[in-house]
C-alpha cells in the first residue's frame, strides 16, 4: 500500500499509537504492528530529510531552533510540501478491519481513515 508522508504530520502517528493499544484480533494485531515498525523507520528518514531542510533555508537560533529566513520562505515552502506528498509503499495490503468493540473518537476515526475500515 502506498501512503504519503502527511501520515508524519498532524497527529496520525498518535492516533496510530492509541490504535495498538486497543485489543484486536491477532491477525490486525500483527499487520498493525508490522505496519507501525516499518512506519518508524521511515519516519526516522523523513524527520532527516525534513530536518536538511529546516537547515538549508534556516537559521539556528539561540535556542537551538530554526527559523527560515524571510527571503527562502516560499522555497522552504515548496520543498516542504512536496516532501509531505511523497509516497512511500508499505507492506501494508489492507486496511486495519477493526472491532465493532473498539471506542475511538470521530477525530481519530478521520485521521486514520485511509488505514482502518469499520
Amino acid at each position: 500500500m502506498k501512503i504519503k508522508n502527511d501520515i508524519f504530520e498532524g497527529g496520525k502517528t498518535e492516533a496510530l499509537n492509541e490504535l495498538i493499544m486497543q485489543p484486536l484480533p491477532v491477525s490486525e494485531s500483527y499487520k498493525l504492528m508490522k505496519f507501525v515498525k516499518e512506519l518508524k523507520e521511515k519516519e526516522e528518514v523523513y524527520r532527516g530529510a525534513k530536518m536538511a531542510i529546516f537547515k538549508k533555508y534556516g537559521e539556528e537560533k539561540e535556542d537551538k531552533t530554526i527559523e527560515i529566513k524571510k527571503e527562502n520562505q516560499e522555497k522552504a515552502v515548496k520543498e516542504l510540501d512536496e516532501l509531505i506528498g511523497m509516497e512511500e509503499e508499505y507492506s501494508l495490503d489492507r486496511k486495519i478491519v477493526l472491532p465493532k468493540e473498539i471506542q475511538f473518537s470521530a477525530a481519530q476515526l478521520m485521521l486514520l481513515e485511509d488505514l482502518i475500515d469499520v
